[in-house]
């Protein structure tokens, strides 16, 4: 079956608000409810004790992990497979910040627990889902069903965390009961526990995604509820369910990937998720989707694209260069979220990201600055425009060049005309056109960590301060545009200024003291004149 297959297989919109931890606000969504949490195109790799988590930690399997938050602390589990996929591998990590992790040990089971529900051997773990239930923390992980372990049919392991998502000594409740009852042996992912009920990826579901309400116990019961219930988590993406009649085009046969998110967003519920390709496993797309319910997953609606230019992702500054899989996103209460997802960075290493944090983006460059900055009218200026790309963090950093094709197109204002082209080290084509006022570079290509520069003879006409910018994205008139899509960091700005004329001396005048003071002399002046004709 399809999840004998994924298990093994290589694991492998937009910011918004990023109120004080890097959450994001959203998009409007069909009726009154809530929005899906944004997803940063800006990000920054996730690090556990300094390593970015995803193919330099261990493996794809590191990235099937989960993310919680709770007063003030991220906890973030992760399968570390460098060694094996059991469950006491699945490693915590803390962080204040939800970006910079550090490990706090792994998870302690009882000892043989999988002989109480007939494995013969510890059979391997993946996709762990830590949700609150009211005031527990549950962690779901799910168990491989092969045979060599020992014949037991369940995937997903239900076990009890306590009060503390800091605790390691879980106790297990037992393993997720069969259908009809249960989504047993048929699904792989289980994508969280919200308000009872627990949402799982299944392979029997043409729409992928089914609801159970859940009581835990030992072991825990589900029971489903009427009808399916299922999210089609399809129609209206350009994919279609692998083994569904309706799919007639293999290229498009795809599933939901196995590791995704349900949340509660105060009252309404948003369900995260990604597509892979039927037939190979890969990612399909550097994209993010979501489905929503306002009735705790009755029905739903239909599903949001969750970037509007997937290329336009940066990693630590410089170009994605692989899908998107693998979302998570923790609730950070007041109705703020953190996202998480994975990607490839510059360097080719699979990796998780988030948005980076304020005031530590970096990205693509592109400022201006005259000099002199103040001419007379009819006097000239050099303008120069420098163009840079950030230093790659990832290793081995990438030869060639990650940005090409780079142009923009500068309009000068009224006031300024161009007058011949300068020096320019970027290579590529400066053009200038005086008959337009204008000037324009094109085919440019830069390497991590370079920069160059442009520069042209710019000429006053009108006296004034004259305000020139060229725009960090091709969706505004001229701006910067490159084969990766990806737009600059910010507008390039710059002012060019005549002289501000000498103003006259002021004639010195008297305050309103002043004036008092020589009219009261005047008067006794006047009366000591007038005594002395007496």
């Amino acid at each position: 079956m399809k999840y004998s297959q994924l298990s093994s297989g290589s694991e492998i919109k937009i910011s918004a608000i990023n109120l004080l931890l890097g959450a994001g606000l959203a998009f409007a969504v069909s009726v009154a409810m809530a929005s899906p949490a944004a997803f940063p195109t800006t990000t920054t790799t996730v690090k556990v004790d300094g390593v970015p988590i995803g193919d330099q930690i261990a493996a794809s399997n590191s990235l099937r992990n989960t993310v919680v938050f709770d007063a003030g602390i991220y906890y973030l589990w992760f399968v570390d497979s460098a060694s094996s996929n059991s469950l006491s591998d699945v490693q915590l990590a803390t962080s204040t910040d939800g970006i910079n992790f550090t490990r706090q040990g792994k998870l302690a089971p009882p000892a043989n627990w999988w002989t109480s529900h007939g494995a013969t051997a510890e059979p391997l773990v993946n996709y762990v889902r830590v949700s609150k239930v009211s005031n527990e923390w549950v962690l779901a992980a799910w168990v491989s069903n092969d045979t060599s372990f020992g014949d037991y049919s369940y995937n997903t392991m239900v076990w009890s965390m306590g009060a503390s998502p800091a605790n390691l000594s879980i106790s297990q409740y037992g393993p997720l009961p069969t259908p009809p009852a249960g989504p047993g042996g048929n699904h792989v992912g289980t994508f969280g526990i919200v308000n009872g009920n627990l949402y799982a990826r299944q392979d029997t579901l043409t729409g992928g995604l089914g609801r159970y309400a859940l009581t835990l116990g030992t072991p825990p019961t589900t029971s489903a509820w009427p009808g399916t219930n299922e999210a089609d988590l399809f129609t209206g993406t350009p994919w279609c369910w692998g083994l569904a009649s309706t799919c007639t085009s293999a290229s498009a046969q795809s599933y939901v990937h196995n590791y995704g998110r349900t949340l509660d967003q105060s009252g309404t519920l948003g369900n995260y998720y990604a597509f892979r390709d039927w037939s190979t496993a890969g990612r399909r797309e550097k994209q993010l989707w979501y489905v929503e319910s306002g009735d705790d997953g009755v029905t739903w609606g239909a599903p949001q694209s969750l970037f509007t230019n997937g290329n336009a992702v940066t990693v630590d500054g410089l170009p994605n260069a692989g899908n998107f899989s693998s979302p998570e996103v923790a609730a950070l209460g007041a109705g703020a979220y953190r996202s998480y997802f994975s990607t490839v960075d510059a360097c080719g290493q699979t990796v998780m990201v988030t948005a980076a944090a304020i005031g530590a983006q970096q990205g693509l460059g592109i400022v201006e600055a005259f000099a002199p900055s103040t001419v007379a009218v009819g006097g000239t200026s050099a303008l120069t425009v420098t163009l840079s790309a950030p230093a790659a963090t990832c290793s081995p950093a990438p030869a060639t060049p990650l940005y090409t094709g780079l142009q923009y197109i500068n309009s000068l204002p009224d006031g300024l005309e161009v007058v011949s082209a300068g020096a320019n080290t970027c290579g590529g084509s400066l053009t200038i056109d005086p008959s337009n006022k204008s000037f324009g570079l094109s085919g440019v290509s830069l390497n991590a960590g370079a920069s160059c520069t442009t520069t042209v003879n710019v000429k006053m006409t009108k006296a004034g301060t004259h305000l020139n910018r060229i725009y960090a994205s091709a969706a505004s008139p001229g701006g910067v545009s490159n084969d990766q899509q990806v737009p600059a960091m910010a507008d390039a700005v710059a002012s060019l200024s005549s002289p501000v004329a000498s103003a006259p001396a002021p004639v010195p005048t008297l305050g309103s003291w002043g004036l008092m003071l020589l009219s009261l002399l005047a008067t006794v002046l006047g009366m000591r004149r007038l005594s002395r004709r007496t």
